[in-house]
């Protein structure tokens, strides 16, 4: 990014007037962390010129950067009137209704503050997370279990939560009607098999431990479960992606089916055949979080 910078500032040194150069520098700016010094161009540009669609969409992702979603929203708005084909601004606005829902504020917090690091400083605060995370458990198992409990939920969905909240987020925004609009076609499944499907998945796991037969477990446990990998086949443009997530999310959904079906007709599903199922299916789960992390296995549908 700070190459890029110095490259835009010496091409507006020689054009002090170049739109293009003006817009560019101010996304530099941003994704160095620098949002404030980003927002000054993003006035300056707009000042020169309020009919910038480019600009708008600039100020609305400083804006949300910044934490000032309904001005963000605003910016994306008119960034869309002065130019509807462009997808800098659509996707901007779909973030911004996404980051309605506090639960994607915060992944959005998070993501703009590891976007500003380094890759060794990501590592460093990951790490850190997980001896803190080991360091709170030990210390909570001697006051209360139910603690530690819950700490492991907490952390378990802080780790999972960069593969659910994109289609949970589309999930949220499938409801508001001018929300969904700003959804193409992929998007749209993306809410309902990531999104729709994992919650549903936690309802019906939930209720299958209190009020629903025991066998709901396993069906909502195998629907949230397969909301991982296929987090990685809805929004992959990489087909060698798309076919190894969904082998594994489908390993995922015929164990959560059959492990409900015979648990439901009075067997125990961790016996016999159906046991060895139940673990390719953790396996599964915990393999696409290993696997997304491999290039050749994923193009984000939106670069």
């Amino acid at each position: 990014w700070q190459e890029a910078e110095n490259a835009t500032s010496t091409a507006l040194e020689l054009d002090p007037d170049n739109q293009h150069a003006q817009n560019m520098l101010t996304i530099f700016l941003r994704m160095q962390g620098r949002v404030g010094e980003s927002q000054e161009g993003v006035d300056r540009r707009l000042a020169r010129d309020p009919e910038d669609p480019v600009a708008h969409a600039n100020a609305g992702w400083a804006d949300l950067h910044a934490g000032k979603r309904k001005e963000a929203e605003e910016h994306f708005r008119e960034a869309l009137r002065l130019d509807p084909d462009s997808e800098f601004a659509r996707l901007g606005l779909r973030e911004a209704y996404k980051a309605r829902s506090p639960l994607y504020r915060a992944f959005l917090a998070w993501a703009f503050f590891m976007q500003r690091h380094t890759e060794g400083k990501q590592w460093i605060f990951i790490i850190g997370l997980f001896l803190a995370y080991k360091f709170g458990r030990a210390i909570l198992e001697t006051i209360h279990p139910v603690a530690a409990g819950a700490l492991t939920v907490t952390y378990l969905l802080l780790c999972f939560w960069t593969f659910l909240a994109s289609g949970t987020g589309h999930a949220i925004m499938l409801l508001d009607h001018w929300a969904r609009l700003t959804l193409n076609l992929r998007e749209k499944i993306d809410g309902i098999v990531v999104g729709w499907f994992f919650l549903a998945g936690v309802v019906l796991a939930l209720l299958g431990l209190t009020m629903l037969p025991v066998a709901f477990v396993f069906l909502g446990a195998g629907l949230a479960i397969a909301a991982i990998p296929m987090s990685r086949v809805t929004m992959n443009n990489s087909r060698a992606g798309q076919v190894v997530f969904g082998l594994l999310a489908l390993v995922v959904y015929l164990a959560g089916a059959i492990g409900f079906a015979v648990a439901l007709s009075g067997s125990n599903p961790f016996k016999g055949p159906t046991a060895g199922l139940m673990t390719l299916a953790i396996i599964a789960g915990i393999a696409s979080t290993w696997l997304a992390g491999v290039p050749a296995l994923h193009s984000d549908a939106e670069e």
